[in-house]
């Protein structure tokens, strides 16, 4: 099946669950309106709940395929698997307005739009944490928004960064683009210390009240505890 027709399916599917789901069953004998709603739901509702089992279905589908490339990368090259964390410095000079839910997921979209996220056996992972409180010199909060990618790849940290260079930091003419990202850096951690460190967000002690800062930016903009690519 091709890619159109991938599409055509999932928004019959999707077309179909908001016409029919807040339809009522005909003979229970709980009281209920059907088998999802207890009284008859509006339109509102019914498309609060498919869109939420569609959010669901579309991560349980990212993460099935993420195993499929770790378990790929395992087999043909163990040895060479190691976990990578990338972290992309966005310009601190961009007014805070602009780094809100839009922002982030505008830059969800064009990482996977680059190669590298999409190479079967060579990259897994890819869960994102976006975070904006640093400590300073001075020992005070300093704005520092950035964001991590936690990945196990048999990839050198080179071959991870520069692609991500080419597309965020700089063109050909050494003008940034218009992403606002001011640097992009790829270094090898340990896997299962580098997972706990962005999709769990397990700090030392010195960066709790920034993920506390961090939590509050984020639930003030609507921006997700974690993305995955």
């Amino acid at each position: 099946m091709d890619t159109s027709q991938r599409r055509h399916t999932d928004q019959d599917t999707y077309d179909f669950l908001i016409n029919h789901m807040g339809e009522e069953d005909g003979d229970r004998d709980d009281g209920r309106w059907n088998s999802i709603f207890e009284t008859e739901p509006t339109k509102r509702e019914v498309e609060e709940w498919v869109n939420y089992v569609w959010h669901v279905k579309h991560e349980q589908s990212k993460k099935a395929k993420d195993e499929r490339r770790r378990a790929a990368m395992k087999k043909h090259a163990p040895e060479l698997v190691k976990g990578m964390l990338i972290t992309m410095s966005i310009d601190q000079r961009l007014p805070r307005k602009e780094i809100n839910k839009v922002y982030c997921e505008k830059i969800i979209t064009e990482l996977s739009k680059i190669s590298l996220f999409k190479e079967y056996e060579y990259l897994a992972g890819r869960a994102l944490r976006f975070e904006f409180w640093t400590e300073g010199e001075d020992g005070k909060p300093h704005w520092n928004p950035h964001f991590h990618i936690n990945v196990e790849t048999t990839k050198q940290k080179g071959k991870i960064a520069q692609p991500l260079e080419r597309k965020f930091v700089k063109d050909s003419n050494g003008k940034h683009r218009k992403w606002n990202i001011w640097c992009v850096d790829a270094r090898p951690r340990e896997a299962d210390r580098l997972e706990k460190y962005v999709e769990d967000g397990n700090k030392a002690t010195n960066k709790i009240d920034y993920v506390a800062m961090d939590n509050e930016y984020k639930r003030q903009n609507n921006i997700e505890e974690i993305y995955i690519i």
